[in-house]
């Protein structure tokens, strides 16, 4: 057999393989009618003024960085993402021996909407929550963790969340 018929080969095998595909398929949750988002500063009910750009710029850095939808201004969108923090909370989760804090657990709820513009409908809507525990005291190959580094890791978990709702559909 030929060097050239022999790749020829191994090439119809491989596309063979992978024709077979697997026993689930991901398929994205966006209509087929819809390549862009727009992302508004989320509304905040919550006593962190800052906490509004934080989410709206998680959010936009997720869409951005997965490249299913791309963000524009809200006038040249064809869906949107609109939210609004409903609820942080910081709040002592842990002890130590001698009654000391020193976990905490930051909350956050964050009510969420997907709306397609074109067809004026709700895509999907719904309340967020995800929580992130800090130890105020380094551990073992950890640095302490802040109240500022959990709300952030909050942020991400919620950010990734809408993501994840908005273009998966498993």
């Amino acid at each position: 057999m030929s060097r050239a018929s022999g790749a020829a080969l191994a090439a119809l095998a491989a596309a063979a393989w992978l024709g077979t595909g697997c026993a689930y398929t991901v398929s994205t949750g966006i209509p087929s009618h819809i390549g862009t988002v727009a992302v508004p500063t989320f509304g905040n009910s919550s006593v962190q003024y800052t906490l509004s750009q934080e989410l709206t710029d998680a959010v936009i850095d997720r869409f951005v960085r997965d490249n299913h939808l791309r963000v524009v201004p809200m006038r040249d969108a064809q869906s949107v993402i609109q939210g609004t923090v409903v609820e942080y909370r910081n709040e002592v989760f842990g002890y130590s021996a001698d009654q000391q804090a020193r976990e905490y657990r930051v909350g956050l709820r964050v009510q969420v909407r997907f709306k397609d513009l074109v067809k004026n409908k709700d895509i999907w809507t719904d309340v967020i929550v995800k929580t992130v525990n800090y130890s105020s005291v380094a551990l073992a190959g950890q640095a302490a963790g802040t109240e500022t580094s959990g709300r952030a890791d909050a942020v991400g978990k919620v950010a990734d969340e809408i993501l994840s709702r908005t273009v998966s559909r498993w």
